[in-house]
């Protein structure tokens, strides 16, 4: 009995301090302005997908292909929070800050929310690392992007009401990749010389007719 209590007290340790150094850091950076989160636990579910930029397109003759390299990767996370119990997570700087599930999960949305707010937002990074790996070979080649966040979800169920289940997905590129920050300008507009419309036989008729006092019936288009 004694055992299994102090197995059960390991994994509550573990959980509370170590987990986190295999979950995932998102790092935020703008100049010297850095903020940085890791979930407390590892995802229960990653996906990443390499595509490819290609187009087929099929002819008479057969096939064409248009190859131009592999594009860029899409990372999707999903996991839970597991419950209300406090749990360490990474701050830079200090020795780590111990969060509620909910605190955790919202304390990112918030995070998300500052950055990506503005209309300089594209020119700040943010930065996704798979701490699971970062022992292995090639870390910073493999298990490092630049990443442009996509839809977070947040919710949860009757059944685990303390446990607030999330996904999110990512555009990820290389670290070093130069990405266009500059934003789309439109042309200014040019103004156009109207076209008058064609006086039609019927428009004339009702010309004529107001210069001799008629009725009215002019149709819609016709500028008052």
């Amino acid at each position: 009995m004694a055992d299994k209590n102090e197995e059960t007290a390991k994994k509550e340790t573990e959980l509370k301090t170590d987990l986190w150094k295999k979950a995932y850091l998102i790092e935020f950076l703008d100049g010297s302005n850095v903020e940085a989160f890791t979930f407390s636990v590892p995802p229960e579910s990653e996906e990443l997908t390499y595509s490819q930029r290609k187009t087929e397109t099929k002819t008479f003759g057969g096939l064409h292909v248009d190859d131009y390299g592999i594009d860029a990767v899409k990372i999707s996370l999903s996991g839970s929070t597991i419950n209300q119990d406090l749990k360490k997570i990474y701050q830079p700087g200090t020795a780590g800050e111990s969060l509620s599930g909910e605190e955790e999960i919202y304390g990112f949305m918030a995070l998300l929310k500052k950055w990506k707010t503005g209309q300089d937002n594209i020119s700040k990074k943010i930065m996704l690392y798979d701490l699971s790996k970062k022992e292995a070979k090639g870390f910073a080649e493999r298990h490092c992007w630049r990443v442009f966040p996509g839809d977070l979800k947040i919710r949860r169920s009757s059944d685990r009401p303390f446990a607030y289940k999330y996904s999110i997905d990512f555009t990820g590129v290389d670290p070093n990749t130069e990405i266009n920050t500059d934003r789309f300008q439109p042309p200014p507009e040019q103004e156009q010389e109207k076209t008058p419309e064609p006086e039609t036989e019927e428009i004339k008729s009702e010309l004529e007719k107001i210069k001799d006092g008629g009725p009215r019936n002019l149709p819609k288009h016709l500028p008052r």
